[in-house]
């Protein structure tokens, strides 16, 4: 977003009190709002009352007219999810339009001295509406509505980094795998981001948990009771409801200033998002949050196998067997392809996919956690470009590195790397300069695959195919062009074959 929309300023009243977020409105108020407004077509009145810049409107435009997405739910996403801005805010905004009905929706989460500047009778909707209904959008079937509104300005998104790539010349990805249209690795108008907020979840059924029952349960965050410490926070195991979970506790340090505090924020609200909408067996649950106490927590089942990376890399337990590295191997890609396929024309692609990030129950079955830098893309074999790069060094493919090429095919090549890691033994960074990638195309130049395989994993005799089976797709996953990646449904068929019977 370019600096003139940052930090808008929008409210003229003489006094403003505190008030909640627009993000802290229920799910029901913000739909209700988003549907009358919608319906209004004055998105682009909205968008300028709140100082969204001429090329900022141009970038949501082009972006809602490729998603069906609703415009005032996009615009309360960027100004209310990302830049916090506050419902007495947006209710002014809504005054300053003369939109009184949208007011009215929002009246009780506003004090009480806002409400005389509703009138008693709304005005006729040519006071409100331009002289030209060329901005309306009509309604699509299922609630949300298909932009068509016209703005003059065609420069380039400053929201993202580029959302306006059809018409490159140089896609070299695209010439090379000599597809149709409709088929190649084409750029597309960037997805929403998944940016839905921690109270919503209330209103949908995601319990809010008292912290201190939470305190209780980490017998008041014993240090004993820590399992790790990260970028955001610090988890603790604890007991809640006499069941054994995993506590993160989250604290935003701002050394690098406000914005990375926000940052650090809105990940650990997209990481609520993601768990709460995507449940699967492979996929971390989630059992509630809690926002009430000293810092906001996010409460798990608690993975009593630990992470597939201490089980690789520690000498403290017994390396896993061959067939619990194919069961892991298959209900990781059953995970990611789950993330890829749910929702229609549209995939949650993970992009930091790593042993550290998957996982293991007490049968050693494997969960996917850590959805902090998950997005939305698109589910076929197009991509979107993004303002910056994300994710783990020594997971990332180069279109996405070096390209900010981001696609579904980022999970493939990182799942690509893991399979390397876990049939190999060798880390995904070899003595800390190396891209595995890199040094094992170096080590097959004198070796054969079966060379690769890891000397610490006891094989039976008729294990060793599976291992080098495994080495190999891990090789046909980190190939260089995004298009020539195996499919992760026939990654899942492929490990379903061996894998261990429920």
């Amino acid at each position: 977003m370019s600096s003139a929309a940052t930090k808008p300023q929008v409210i003229s009243a003489p006094r403003i009190p505190n008030s909640g977020f627009i993000y802290d409105l229920p799910l029901t108020i913000t739909q209700q709002l988003c549907q009358h407004l919608d319906s209004l077509g004055i998105w682009v009145q909205v968008a300028q009352r709140m100082r969204f810049s001429e090329e900022d409107i141009q970038s949501i435009n082009r972006r809602i007219k490729a998603t069906g997405e609703s415009p005032i739910n996009e615009l309360l996403n960027i100004w209310g999810g990302k830049y916090n801005h506050k419902i007495l805010e947006l209710y002014m905004v809504l005054q300053k339009l003369k939109a009184y009905q949208g007011m009215r929706i929002l009246k009780d989460y506003v004090p009480r001295e806002y409400h005389i500047l509703i009138p008693e009778s709304g005005p006729a909707l040519s006071q409100i509406l331009p002289s030209e209904r060329t901005d309306r959008p009509p309604r699509n079937n299922i609630g949300g509505l298909t932009p068509a509104a016209s703005v003059t300005s065609e420069s380039r998104s400053t929201i993202v980094s580029s959302d306006n790539n059809t018409s490159s010349n140089n896609n070299s990805w695209r010439s090379r795998s000599h597809l149709q249209p409709n088929n190649g690795y084409q750029a597309k108008p960037q997805t929403p981001r998944v940016e839905k907020e921690i109270n919503r979840h209330h209103e949908a059924g995601l319990p809010e948990i008292d912290y201190h029952e939470l305190t209780v349960g980490t017998n008041n965050w014993d240090e004993r009771y820590r399992l790790g410490k990260g970028g955001f926070g610090i988890v603790y195991k604890g007991v809640w409801k006499l069941t054994d979970v995993a506590i993160k506790l989250m604290t935003y340090k701002d050394s690098d200033g406000q914005e990375q505090a926000k940052i650090q924020l809105q990940q650990s609200r997209n990481e609520l998002n993601c768990l709460y909408r995507y449940r699967h067996d492979n996929i971390l649950p989630i059992y509630g949050y809690c926002i009430t106490g000293e810092k906001p927590c996010l409460v798990y089942q608690l993975m009593k196998g630990g992470a597939l990376y201490d089980r690789l890399n520690s000498n403290k337990r017994p390396p896993l067997t061959m067939q619990q590295r194919i069961d892991i191997s298959a209900g990781t890609a059953r995970g990611i392809l789950f993330l890829h396929t749910l929702l229609p024309n549209i995939s949650l692609i993970h992009c930091d996919i790593k042993p550290g990030n998957i996982l293991l129950d007490q049968c050693l079955q494997p969960k996917i956690g850590d959805f902090g830098l998950a997005r939305e893309g698109p589910q076929d074999n197009s991509y979107i470009e993004v303002a910056h790069v994300y994710g783990t060094r020594g997971y990332l493919p180069p279109e996405f590195a070096d390209l900010r090429r981001l696609s579904k095919h980022v999970d493939t090549y990182s799942f690509g790397v893991v399979l390397l890691e876990m049939f190999t033994g060798l880390p995904s960074v070899v003595d800390n300069k190396n891209f595995l990638r890199d040094y094992i195309k170096v080590l097959l130049q004198s070796k054969t695959i079966e060379d690769l395989i890891d000397k610490r994993i006891k094989l039976k005799p008729e294990e060793r195919s599976l291992c080098k089976m495994g080495i190999e797709l891990g090789l046909e996953c980190i190939r260089d062009d995004p298009l020539k990646r195996p499919n992760m449904e026939d990654l899942v068929k492929i490990f379903n074959r061996y894998a261990t019977v429920d």
